[in-house]
């Protein structure tokens, strides 16, 4: 499975951006750009994940991984079921 890493890394190329220019556009420093394709320090504030795919025109959730080892898309969550009505007491 690729990481948030490579596909950082993949969608800044497929951009033909630089680290610098891409921290430029989306207003974060260079290192910050590094940091995040490292995995410096874990995971990246969500903000900067969407600075970083607007710029390399890609929707964020491309970026993000979804839970299979194919890469494929999850399935979406099932919808809530009805819950039952709460009974009332009854007045006698």
């Amino acid at each position: 499975m690729r990481t948030l890493s490579d596909r950082l890394i993949a969608a800044r190329t497929r951009a033909g951006l630089t680290q610098l220019e891409a921290a430029d556009q989306a207003r974060l420093s260079r290192a910050t750009v590094q940091n995040v394709e490292t995995a410096r320090y874990g995971e990246p504030k969500l903000t900067t994940l969407i600075a970083l795919a607007r710029v390399y025109g890609v929707d964020v959730g491309d970026l993000l991984p979804h839970g299979g080892e194919d890469g494929t898309r999850s399935a979406p969550a099932a919808p809530e079921t009805e819950k039952a009505p709460v009974p009332t007491a009854s007045r006698r």
